[in-house]
């Protein structure tokens, strides 16, 4: 749109640089954090926008912290705090599922699931097809660990969870039909803990 910020006239950066301009922008508050001289104050701004066009700014996946909290030490404190301090490194860290989880727990989605295909809920944890769908969508939407989904599904080892799930996937990708039932599933399920 323009080479230099200051070149776009329907922005506030120009009212931050130049401290002669008019305006309505209340200025304080960020001259504020840049300096606590008022007369240099502008020209920090300055400098501190123009220091991106500098630096290559990363992203901020690259500091996520267990692969599911984004944010300062303190921040990252406090959440480990929730979770009992426990390591969210692992592979299989129930705690960081908990973090990223939607669903409330796995009846949730057998029950969603037997509705939809109007069989009973032993079918949907014991037979194909309703099983993949169950394993599927426990696997990515609870907190449940492998281990606890192979039990619940009939003693299953925990890489045959992955495989099912691994295949599931698979199969998503090649047929639309399916990949449109599983986002409506996922639509049906619960977005708020208790």
């Amino acid at each position: 749109m323009t080479a230099r910020p200051e070149g776009y006239l329907y922005n506030s950066y120009r009212q931050f640089i130049f401290s002669n301009e008019e305006t309505i922008v209340f200025r304080d508050l960020i001259w504020d954090m840049i300096s606590k001289d008022r007369k240099s104050a502008p020209q920090g701004y300055r400098e501190f926008v123009e220091s991106a066009f500098i630096r290559k700014s990363g992203s901020p996946f690259e500091k996520v912290y267990g692969g599911v909290v984004l944010g300062g030490d303190l921040f990252i404190k406090q959440v480990l705090q929730r979770v009992n301090g426990q390591s969210l490194r692992g592979k299989e860290v129930s705690c960081r599922k908990v973090l990223s989880s939607t669903a409330s727990d796995r009846d949730e989605i057998i029950h969603l699931l037997s509705t939809y295909f109007k069989v009973s809920k032993e079918k949907v944890i014991s037979s194909p097809p309703y099983k993949a769908y169950a394993v599927y969508l426990v696997r990515k939407h609870t907190p449940c660990s492998n281990v606890e989904i192979g039990n619940y599904f009939g003693g299953i080892t925990y890489s045959a969870v992955t495989k099912i799930g691994t295949r599931f996937k698979e199969r998503m990708r090649g047929d639309e039909n399916l990949k449109r039932e599983i986002e409506a599933f996922e639509k049906n399920l619960s977005r708020v803990k208790g």
